[in-house]
């Protein structure tokens, strides 16, 4: 069994997030806020070498969800599904750029 590793708290608490890698950071989507009562579309980015959270503000603006699917592809992370803050489920694809931190949909 691997050890348990404490990182810092993070920036907020939420569940039926996502969690994917960049490099050597994790960026966290969306979920529901524990302390909320609708699913985010917030940022967070945790630094493995510094061991600490931050807040990133994108530009443009992705649908709040939580229950959804991310993965990190190249310098993007594409983030599916989940539901809205009426319960419903969204069907859509949004993309993530790392770099610029902008966010964009994908039509079909």
């Amino acid at each position: 069994m691997l050890p348990c590793v404490q990182l810092a708290p993070s920036t907020s608490t939420r569940l039926y997030a996502s969690l994917v890698q960049d490099g050597s950071n994790l960026v966290m989507f969306g979920g529901w806020e524990i302390f909320g009562d609708d699913p985010c579309s917030k940022v967070d980015i945790f630094s493995c070498h510094d061991r600490t959270w931050r807040t990133v503000v994108p530009r443009g603006r992705a649908l709040p969800r939580a229950q959804h699917t991310a993965c990190a592809h190249g310098r993007r992370m594409y983030v599916f599904g989940g539901c809205n803050p009426d319960g419903a489920q969204v069907g859509c694809l949004e993309v993530l750029d790392l770099d610029a931190l902008t966010w964009q949909a994908v039509n079909p």
